[in-house]
């Protein structure tokens, strides 16, 4: 059982990840919340709940095209409506969205709250697998990863 210290931080974070995720989403079900971080003057990265669904994306704006004076493009921003209508809901159904305009570029997914939490808990229990792999199967691993990355980027431009 080596690096066993390691495993137990490693579930312990990813669990303290998951009781976090399980909070907001009964919290979500009275408030709606939305938050935004501004990563510079151009680019936010945000999340969205309400009423069981979240929703991220990604925005990156151009400066020299778009008007950026409504927009706070400062720090982290934090904002929830108490007791929100259903109109303002992210959507309430699984959707994703791309935006490609001059510009503006953007990117998001809706998804019902159980499934970070999921994953949150499966990636929690990962390490406690008897896992042990060749030196090919961290290259192929390395392959499928690096066609994955160079698929986001070509999509992109």
């Amino acid at each position: 059982m080596k690096h066993r210290k390691l495993r137990i931080a490693w579930s312990v974070a990813w669990g303290v990840v998951a009781v976090l995720l399980i909070a907001l989403w009964i919290h979500g079900h009275w408030y709606q919340d939305s938050s935004t971080v501004w990563v510079s003057k151009s680019t936010m990265v945000y999340s969205e709940s309400y009423n069981g669904w979240i929703e991220f994306g990604y925005s990156q704006f151009d400066t020299r095209l778009e008007d950026m004076s409504r927009h706070p493009n400062t720090g982290i921003n934090f904002h929830y409506v108490d007791h929100s209508s259903p109109d303002v809901s992210p959507g309430g159904r699984w959707s994703h969205y791309l935006i490609r305009e001059p510009s503006a570029f953007a990117f998001g997914v809706v998804a019902p709250f159980w499934l970070p939490i999921l994953v949150s808990i499966t990636i929690s229990g990962l390490s406690w697998l008897p896992f042990r792999f060749s030196l090919r199967t961290l290259l192929i691993a390395t392959t499928f990863a690096a066609v994955g990355l160079g698929l986001i980027v070509w999509l992109r431009h």
